[in-house]
């Protein structure tokens, strides 16, 4: 009963085998990966007075990519990426030998990735294990000896976030 669960995500076979059983390589398939990317990036510089300078700078990025797996069904994953970088800037002239220069900095990183079938909880298919958190699950390797096994990358992910600020009197 716990391998009929699996049974959705075998691809049907495409192509005739004259091997025993119509077993071998009996399955194609043409799959592309896609890829998104969009970036963006402004820089501002403002004199505020003859002794008072600031200026800001942002960037954004945003990636997805989406690869295929080993057939249509299993196998394949998307790694969205986002990344944001600001910087502040404040320079003020004390007196002709003496500056300061303040800057505040922060750098924002989120990567993921996910299954192709991460919304599967093998919890579900397999008694006795643990529940999966949500979005997190996935179907475990399958291997069947004497053919190419299937099954889904484990899911993953970071938020890194950095900040900094700096403080100097020349």
């Amino acid at each position: 009963s716990v391998s009929k669960a699996f049974f959705p995500y075998f691809d049907a076979p495409n192509l005739p085998s004259s091997l025993p059983g119509g077993l071998g390589t009996n399955y194609v398939a043409f799959a592309s990966s896609r890829n998104r990317n969009f970036r963006y990036q402004t820089r501002v510089d403002y004199s505020i007075s003859p002794k008072d300078s600031v200026f800001v700078r942002y960037y954004y990025t945003d990636t997805k990519e989406t690869n295929p797996g080993i057939t249509e069904k299993i196998g394949g994953g998307t790694t969205p990426l986002s990344q944001q970088s600001l910087a502040v800037n404040y320079t003020r002239v004390l007196t002709p030998n003496l500056v300061n220069l303040a800057t505040y900095g922060s750098i924002s990183e989120v990567d993921r990735f996910f299954s192709q079938n991460n919304n599967v909880d093998l919890s579900t298919i397999i008694p006795g294990l643990t529940q999966e958190f949500p979005g997190l699950g996935g179907l475990p390797a399958i291997n069947i000896n004497g053919f190419t096994g299937i099954g889904d990358t484990i899911n993953s992910g970071d938020d890194i976030p950095t900040y900094d600020f700096t403080d100097e009197l020349t």
